[in-house]
């Protein structure tokens, strides 16, 4: 016997472990440095570049270790909000 049915559920959010997180960082040359957890380097790269519209060579994304991101750690979040309120306030090492 087979029996055909279908079944609908409803959006679920991964459930990493811990939250996005980056840090911020502009050089002397004024160069970006980002620290952040994230599976996506190069999206991230890309992103920021595109965003505060400034070459991808002029900033260096740092990935650090993530407890579990399940896919949900791909996109850029805080990244560029953080690289450029470190750049406004002058802050040197900004965290979000």
């Amino acid at each position: 016997m087979v029996m055909e049915k279908e079944y609908t559920t409803a959006t679920v959010h991964q459930g990493y472990i811990e939250p996005h997180n980056t840090t911020a960082f502009w050089n002397a040359e004024g160069q970006l440095n980002l620290w952040t957890s994230t599976q996506g380097t190069f999206q991230v790269r890309a992103t920021v570049a595109n965003i505060l519209r400034i070459p991808a060579s002029q900033f260096k994304v740092t990935p650090m270790e993530i407890g579990g991101g399940f896919g949900g750690k791909i996109t850029a979040y805080l990244d560029a909000i953080c690289g450029l309120l470190s750049q406004k306030t002058g802050t040197p090492g900004l965290k979000l």
